[in-house]
């Protein structure tokens, strides 16, 4: 069979061969017939610009002005529209003819052809813009008022398309705008009064630009607007008060401005806001008692401004509240009203750098020992005394880790103009009554001072109380100049306290129990990790930070056997970290190390997992920080906690350092849970980790042990990685005791059969990693119940970011190698082939033939059911 080239002349065998034979007998030289040449493409000359054509106009074009022929051709054309009902199209000869029918987008295509049907095509858009409506007359006015040529998007502002294709412009069903969303982009400038003219509009959203002047009083005419944020932005004046007559308002977001004046009284009238934030202005005279008419309300931030006076009684109607923050405002005095203890929802209270006070009523104490964070000063704090173990702060005391010693200081202050001596101090120490510690400090030849002191160590009396002594219970009485040498005109203070003895707040720690896990990668083991974890003991320099900055107590080290691993992804190993102990039934903390991983630490806020370099006592302690639910500190650390006080990252406080003598820590040394050195911890995070620490570990007294009795379970692993997508690892069926998540949360997993009937569900919370850019995790082991057992043909997990289902088709081979005895892992491996990883399972299983593999592509397989 012979091909044919388009365009090629055709000539047959025989005749060629007959032609080449005759030029032979004539005795002249052979010559090859004239080669054709092959016909070529039209192509185009130029390209046709974008088109604009208003309903019912025309427009007309050339064809053959846009394309030649290499070859001298004539050429023939044709026109189509890939929407006839946005743009027609048609052609006469060469004339092109296009014509707007209705607003859209349409693409015509030209095309051109030679005699032999080679072709070539042309394409330009054709934009039938929609009519001009009062709402593109207002989107007009604020680019044009705000630099709308130096925005970072404007994408399709001010042409003809659909409004809803506008960069940050969402429209209803009728084409109306109800949204603008044009945060961090770039606007600079007042905001024109146009605005005022969206009637439909439910979200303004522009914060984080450069906005100046007043907010206009033309913003009143918005009736449904729901969701209004200026943050960030330099809007100065007062806040219009016009803003309590939107009625649907959910979210009002002023922070970060230059608003000045009072708090408007009519923002009482906002029935149905959820979220108020006037944070970082210049906010003065009082907290307006109408915003305790906020029965919705559930977030009020009102830190860092010039507010002053006394908070109202009123704000315990905010029967929904969960987040009060009135800190930084130095104006604000007296004692919180104990009709605050009506919000019952509430969840954080933070009231530093502000004169406000929590009264001694101990139903007041105790709603604040309710909280899940707080930050308020106490009332009538006597600063004569203190004791201090990490650090100590005079207006938020913190209370004392039972069984670690601690520096007792006592302050005395002299009249002005006096000049003495420190006299001798006698410290008694009680429990139950009885005196169980005396301690004795000599007189001093430097001067009392004629206020407190403290950051010099000269200007107080000073000793080391032992660990014994600092108990729950503990009760202190101070007698100064016991000998009585002092000449009683002094006028200094003889006894602290004047009569019976002061309560010091010490709490009992659970025990640390922490498990470390040797890691091994199995294409480059280093077994150095094994020695080095057994050689781990609470005293080990590995843990110094740990016990000194930490609310740490009593603490213990279980050296786990070494566990083979398929990867070094500090991540990987974290998650994997976080499943033996689930696997394992433990309930204490488990810290995964190596010294060939791709990272120095991480850890779950909130959990009791962590992986974290081998030789640094710093890193250990601060993803147990994490651990204990701390965020970062905010010096150089991502994704800070937004309530920091202060907002340096520094301890805030005096802290003090046992070694070589002992010496203070100045409030200026950064915090540990920041990545700033040299670092302390302040009394924010210590207060935080100890109740954090005393409200979700077990004690001795009510714990189960590890390794208790046997359930059969289903492991249950995943998260979401950095770039926002749900997984799952693949499950295993194990006999293990149940741990299951506390329920409630954004994420849901849920357990079907073939049929697609769901067997189970669980809704929960996962831990987020600090240092992960968002990435979430969990591990868990579920009950199995006789009823799904075997029916089990898929597991979803669902949350904000998506979903993600292990099913029957899931091909993910992971192998999980166990001590079937003391269900210690042993090894966690992954290969996508069924061979590699077979071999990798062989290997892990020849040091100890008692071992046991478990295999999982995604759902266990039914035999697991029956292991």
């Amino acid at each position: 069979m012979s091909r044919r080239r388009r365009g090629s002349p055709v000539v047959s065998a025989g005749l060629m061969a007959l032609v080449v034979l005759s030029a032979a007998a004539c005795g002249d030289e052979a010559t090859a017939p004239p080669t054709a040449s092959p016909n070529r493409r039209p192509t185009p000359t130029s390209t046709i610009p974008p088109q604009e054509l208003a309903t019912g106009d025309t427009l007309t074009l050339d064809a053959s002005a846009y394309f030649t022929d290499p070859d001298g051709d004539a050429l023939t054309f044709s026109v189509e529209t890939s929407n006839r009902g946005v743009a027609s199209a048609a052609l006469s000869g060469v004339t092109v003819t296009v014509v707007g029918v209705a607003p859209g987008e349409a693409r015509v295509t030209i095309r051109a052809r030679d005699p032999r049907a080679l072709q070539a095509r042309l394409d330009f858009t054709v934009l039938v813009p929609e009519p001009v409506t009062a709402d593109h007359v207002v989107l007009r006015a604020l680019y044009e008022a705000t630099g709308g040529e130096g925005w970072t998007h404007d994408d399709n502002w001010l042409t003809g398309r659909p409004l809803d294709t506008w960069y940050g412009v969402g429209v209803d069903a009728e084409g109306r705008v109800t949204e603008l969303r044009l945060d961090f982009n770039g606007l600079r400038g007042p905001l024109p009064p146009e605005l005022g003219d969206l009637d439909r509009l439910q979200s303004l959203v522009l914060s984080r630009n450069e906005l100046t002047g007043a907010v206009p009083p033309e913003l009143g005419r918005l009736p449904i607007l729901v969701h209004l944020d200026l943050r960030n932005n330099r809007f100065e004046g007062e806040i219009p008060p016009l803003i309590g007559d939107f009625g649907y308002l959910d979210v009002l977001d002023l922070a970060g401005n230059e608003f000045e004046g009072p708090i408007p009284v009519a923002l009482g009238k906002l029935g149905a806001l959820r979220w108020l934030d006037l944070s970082d202005n210049h906010l003065t005279g009082p907290v307006p008692s109408e915003l305790g008419g906020l029965g919705r309300l559930e977030t009020l931030l009102l830190m860092r401004n010039d507010l002053e006076g006394p908070v109202p009684a009123a704000f315990g109607r905010l029967v929904a509240l969960r987040v009060l923050n009135l800190s930084g405002n130095a104006g604000l005095s007296g004692p919180v009203p104990v009709e605050w203890t009506s919000m019952r929802r509430l969840s954080q209270l933070h009231l530093g750098s502000s004169a406000l006070c929590a009264p001694a009523e101990p139903a007041f104490r105790d709603w604040l020992e309710r909280l899940y964070r707080y930050r308020v000063a106490s009332c009538g704090q006597d600063a004569s005394i203190v004791l201090t173990q990490a650090v100590q702060s005079s207006r938020f005391p913190v209370p004392l880790v039972a069984g670690d010693s601690a520096l007792l200081r006592v302050f005395l202050t002299a009249p002005e103009g006096a000049s003495v001596d420190f006299p001798a101090v006698r410290a008694r120490f009680y429990l139950e009554g009885a005196e169980t510690h005396v301690v004795d400090i000599p007189a001093q030849s430097n001067p009392v001072p004629v206020a407190i002191e403290e950051g010099d160590l000269a200007a107080s009396a000073n000793a080391v109380i032992p660990g014994r002594v600092v108990q729950p219970g503990l009760e202190i009485v101070v007698e100064t100049d016991p000998g009585g040498t002092l000449d009683p005109a002094l006028g200094l203070t003889r006894r602290i306290p004047d009569s019976g003895r002061r309560a010091v707040d010490v709490r009992r720690m659970p025990t640390f129990n922490l498990t470390v896990i040797p890691f091994l990668l199995a294409s480059e083991p280093d077994n150095s990790i094994v020695g080095y974890v057994n050689d781990l003991t609470p005293e080990h320099e590995l843990f110094w930070d740990t016990h000194t900055l930490l609310p740490v107590g009593a603490m213990t080290v279980r050296a786990h056997e070494a566990v083979l691993v398929s990867t070094n992804s500090q991540g990987a190993l974290l998650s994997r970290t976080a499943m033996i102990r689930a696997a394992e039934g433990s309930i204490g903390h488990y810290m995964g190390t190596m010294t060939n991983s791709d990272g120095g630490g991480l850890a779950y806020v909130g959990g009791f997992a962590s992986f974290s370099s081998h030789d640094r006592a710093d890193i250990v302690a601060h993803e147990f920080g994490h651990n204990m639910s701390l965020s970062h500190a905010p010096c150089s650390a991502t994704g800070p906690d937004p309530w920091y006080p202060g907002g340096t990252g520094h301890i805030g406080a005096w802290g003090y350092d046992f070694r070589d003598g002992g010496e203070l820590v100045p409030p200026e040394r950064p915090d540990i849970m920041g990545y700033c050195d040299p670092h302390w911890i302040g009394d924010y995070h210590f207060y935080n980790a100890m109740r954090f620490r005393l409200r979700t570990e077990p004690t001795a007294s009510d714990s189960r042990a590890a390794g208790g009795g046997n359930d059969r379970t289903l492991l249950l692993w995943g998260g979401v990685s950095e770039a926002g997508v749900p997984y799952l690892e693949p499950a295993f069926v194990l006999d293990a005791p149940p741990s299951l998540p506390r329920p409630g949360g954004d994420h849901r997993i849920r357990g079907r059969n073939a049929s697609g009937e769901e067997l189970f569900a669980l809704r929960f919370d996962m831990w987020h990693i600090d240092h992960g850019n968002g990435a979430l995790g969990f591990a868990f082991a579920v009950p199995v119940q006789p009823e799904w057992s075997r029916a089990l043909a898929s597991l979803t997990l669902s949350g904000p970011e998506g979903s993600f289902t292990l099913d029957g088709e899931s091909d993910l081979p992971t192998a999980i190698v166990r001590n079937p005895v003391t269900r210690q892992v042993r090894a966690i491996l992954q290969d996508p082939s069924a061979a590699g990883l077979a071999g990798a399972v062989a290997e892990a299983l020849a040091p100890d033939p008692a071992l046991e593999a478990m295999v999982s592509r995604g759902i266990p397989d039914p035999a697991d059911w029956d292991r």
